[in-house]
């Protein structure tokens, strides 16, 4: 598998399988029709503005779902090329990790380092 991933922090570990999606469905978070997020993220001067909305997008998933390239894509106007280069730029600050496996490019949150750039409120 293909793994990009900051050398700054730790390496991320492999991008666990799916679990049951019935369980996944059952995640609290799921219930709520809001994210939120500390406003340390949104004011953070490190990332565009393009990366927090995608690191929104990623908080707003169901916690442990692996998120396909191709879902963030669908889900904005930016385009594949803009979406690509907001997660270069999480991989980049260690805020995610994003593997190839045999079906396409899967982003997953690093919650350690997000918790610990943003306090115990992600």
């Amino acid at each position: 598998m293909n793994h990009e991933h900051s050398g700054a922090n730790a390496p991320c570990e492999s991008i666990p399988p799916p679990r049951d999606l019935l369980a996944e469905i059952r995640d609290i978070r799921q219930a709520q029709p809001y994210v939120e997020v500390s406003k340390a993220l949104l004011a953070d001067s490190a990332l565009s503005f393009k990366a927090k909305g995608v690191l929104c997008y990623l908080l707003s998933r169901p916690q442990g779902v692996q998120v396909r390239l191709s879902d963030i894509v669908d889900h904005a106007t930016d385009g594949e090329y803009a979406v690509r280069g907001a997660i270069k730029e999480l991989v980049a600050q260690g805020l995610v990790c994003h593997e190839r496996d045999g079906f396409g490019w899967v982003t997953a949150l690093d919650s350690a380092a997000l918790r610990a750039r943003y306090g115990a409120a992600l």
